[in-house]
């Protein structure tokens, strides 16, 4: 259980990031500029959509690395990541 942890730890300093400046953007564009406000929650459902993708590469696929895994071109890999984003997309979409 000690890999997930390092894992998760080394993309939470991004993932906090992009969802901060998401939220300020947010309640910024809120009260100001109504119009860009989509644009708004697209950076920090991003942020929401690459949290969930780091935290799900870790948990269930920590026996892959998946830089090398792509690099050499395995088709059946990237259809399981695939899969993932489909998934994620579902649930921050519905949000």
């Amino acid at each position: 259980m000690e890999t997930v942890g390092k894992g998760v730890i080394k993309y939470g300093g991004v993932v906090a990031a992009i969802l901060a400046v998401g939220a300020i953007m947010i309640g910024i564009t809120h009260e100001f500029a109504i119009e860009f406000s989509s644009f708004a929650w697209f950076i920090a459902y991003a942020g929401i959509s690459f949290g969930l993708y780091s935290v799900a590469d870790n948990i269930f696929l920590k026996n892959f690395n998946t830089a090398v895994e792509l690099k050499n071109g395995n088709v059946a890999y990237a259809l399981v990541l695939l899969g993932f984003a489909v998934i994620i997309a579902a649930c921050v979409g519905a949000a």
